[in-house]
């Protein structure tokens, strides 16, 4: 059945986060209960493999029939001292997951996870970080004490920890709406991490955020025009920063002054992943004034200082650098056409062409 079963093996093979497998589940609340029945079987196998992707799977059935979050507890409560590190791990997933569908075990489980906080295997100590996400969005009156507690681990040396406290102050956000505000500042530290995939989650966590909490858009460009006044920030760093103002231009509209007002330098800087976000960020907010036919005083002032900038870059001695500022002044003339900036813009163009200047473009003809 196990093996036959296509809802079963889908689950076999899924990751912890796979809402796929939990609406599977759904499908057929009587093949799930069939399925968990057969499972304890081998909740307790002398294997630790077969143990540990057992409870790997109890982790996704509280979030489909919630009635077995309390069973489910106890049995993968008993794995957390288990001398596996894998059972180890997935026990503290699935308690941690558990309580999400049945609040009135969150104290019992933090108990539980705080002791596995001490556990010598890095992956357990994870483990239970992220468990503790779960514990503080279901538990209100424990939630700010998990925050506080989990928050400075975002600063730990270890690039692991950051990412998994990062992932469990996600979860708790998600279903705490009073840790909005400060899930924002702890996404802008992501934002700052200097690991790659710390960065990158934290602007997965940053676009939920953009979409589901309106005032984050407004916090975050406050945050931002203060971070990049500081010029030395890591290269990456500053790049990843500009991908966030893209993403908040994109989604809200109303904030493309405060965005353009950030998009006034970095045209030559001698880094080419600055100026490859930069660019698509200064896409993003002229695409978004596409369909306007007349920019207000402010706009106009921030696009000539920009145009200004670009230009600055267009003459420098490096190839890259002149191709990227002809490759701007290109997006805005496109995207402008009406605008003064635009004609300013085409003018650059056609003056570097009469030069017989490498601008770059492979649609000139569009341009100007």
């Amino acid at each position: 059945f196990f093996f036959k079963q296509k809802t079963a093996y889908e689950i076999y093979q899924c990751d912890w986060s796979s809402d796929v497998c939990s609406s599977d589940l759904k499908e057929d609340p009587e093949k799930h209960l069939l399925m968990f029945d057969l499972l304890q079987v081998y909740a307790n196998s002398e294997v630790p493999k077969i143990r540990a992707e057992v409870l790997k799977i109890f982790s996704i059935f509280p979030q489909a029939t919630p009635s077995l979050s309390e069973e489910i507890y106890y049995l993968s409560e008993a794995n957390i001292q288990h001398t596996d590190d894998m059972v180890r791990v997935n026990a503290i997933h699935a308690v941690g997951v558990g309580v999400s569908t049945n609040p009135s075990l969150a104290r019992a489980v933090h108990r539980r996870i705080i002791e596995a906080r001490n556990d010598p295997s890095l992956r357990v100590q994870l483990s239970a970080i992220e468990a503790l996400g779960h514990v503080a969005a279901a538990n209100r009156e424990l939630s700010e004490e998990i925050f506080n507690e989990l928050k400075p681990l975002m600063n730990d040396d270890d690039w692991q920890v950051r990412l998994s406290t990062l992932s469990g102050l996600f979860i708790a956000s998600k279903k705490r709406k009073d840790l909005n505000d400060e899930m924002v500042t702890v996404t802008l530290t992501g934002l700052t991490d200097d690991d790659r995939t710390v960065r990158s989650q934290a602007m997965d966590v940053l676009q939920y955020q953009l979409e589901n909490y309106r005032p984050a858009a407004e916090m975050f460009v406050k945050l931002l025009k203060k971070e990049l006044k500081n010029r030395s920030t890591p290269g990456e760093v500053r790049a990843t920063y500009y991908q966030a103002l893209a993403e908040i231009v994109s989604l809200r509209k109303l904030l493309i002054p405060d965005v353009l007002e950030l998009l006034q330098s970095d045209y030559d800087h001698e880094e080419n992943v600055i100026r490859i976000a930069l660019g698509d960020a200064l896409k993003s907010s002229v695409q978004k004034l596409k369909t306007t036919r007349e920019p207000s005083p402010t706009i106009q002032k921030y696009l000539d200082k920009i145009m200004a900038s670009i230009l600055k870059a267009a003459n420098h001695s490096h190839p890259g650098i002149r191709r990227d500022a002809y490759q701007n002044i290109a997006e805005i003339c496109v995207a402008l056409t009406y605008f003064k900036v635009a004609k300013r813009g085409r003018n650059a163009i056609s003056t570097a062409q009469r030069h017989e200047k490498d601008v770059g473009l492979r649609d000139r003809k569009s341009v100007v």
